[in-house]
């Protein structure tokens, strides 16, 4: 029996060395493939243009333009040939073709100068002529074209014009008579309630570094500083909590009860979501649901 047992083992153990050696043998011996059949075409890898192989379009392409543009083609074709001719516009030639587009590859400094400086070839080039003077129905129109054109090409350029020069006309307070409506009075219609507890509560966050507060045309703003890393923002979202606590925010937050001191603290957290969302958001979780619990604990008590 032990011969019978060693003799199947031994047998076994040739024929996986016959079949491995057949293998490597196979795979050694193998005819080495013609580099011409190499790049021969598969149908499941090759591609022919559709113009190739289908009928020439039955519509003509200047009429579809036409319907896909609109209006100013020739403006159109003006603003396009001027970005193709500067190196800004990054133009490069395939298939016949000039293509431009816009370098992604660049840090957002690198973005922001390139933008200021296609605005500064467009200007020097006449794309922004009569864009203020101009008036009526046809210089709106070719307003619109060329803006169109630049979006195309980079939506942050289209972007940068519309701010720069459509938004950019004489306040009607300058030309106009004073508005009808008191502007008092449409405060008290947004805002709602507690007014001079919504003063105060903006009057000291002007009163601290902790919200930003920076003076322009005569006037002091405040704004979050959303440059700064998450655990940056979280400290100063801490601190300025630490801050509104210690200077009677929060006083009878928790003991205050009926209608006014709930339009209070309401009025307090409308200021602070006015200012930043998530300290506004932090309040509301350390302090708005944490005196509901407290009454719902005394509620269980009694």
């Amino acid at each position: 029996m032990e011969n019978q047992s060693i003799f199947s083992s031994s047998s076994s153990s040739m024929e996986k060395v016959h079949f491995r050696t057949k293998v490597l043998s196979r795979h050694l011996n193998q005819e080495t493939p013609i580099l011409n059949a190499m790049h021969q075409s598969f149908p499941c890898l090759s591609y022919n243009p559709p113009e190739l192989s289908e009928p020439s379009s039955v519509f003509d392409i200047k009429e579809m333009r036409k319907l896909m543009d609109g209006h100013n083609l020739e403006e159109r074709d003006w603003c396009f040939g001027l970005m193709l001719k500067s190196k800004l516009f990054n133009p490069i030639k395939m298939g016949g073709k000039v293509f431009v587009f816009p370098d992604y590859n660049q840090c957002k400094e690198q973005q922001r100068e390139i933008t200021m400086r296609r605005i500064e070839y467009l200007v020097e080039h006449g794309s922004i002529e009569k864009w203020f003077t101009g008036k009526g129905p046809e210089n709106e129109l070719r307003n619109f074209a060329r803006g169109e054109c630049a979006s195309i090409f980079d939506h942050s350029l289209g972007i940068k014009l519309g701010v720069h020069l459509f938004l950019c006309y004489k306040p009607p307070e300058l030309s106009e008579p004073s508005a009808v409506f008191n502007i008092k009075e449409m405060r008290k219609l947004v805002d709602g309630h507690n007014l001079k507890e919504r003063e105060w509560l903006f009057g000291l966050m002007l009163q601290s570094n902790l919200f930003n507060p920076i003076e322009r045309g005569g006037k002091v703003f405040v704004s979050h500083d959303y440059s700064q890393s998450k655990e940056q923002q979280r400290e100063i979202t801490m601190r300025r909590i630490e801050y509104l606590l210690e200077h009677g925010v929060f006083k009878k937050w928790f003991t205050g009860k009926g209608p006014e001191n709930e339009w209070r603290k309401l009025a307090f957290s409308d200021c602070v979501g006015v200012f930043d969302y998530s300290l506004s958001i932090k309040l509301g979780v350390h302090l708005t649901l944490w005196s509901q619990l407290r009454e719902k604990l005394s509620i269980l008590e009694a």
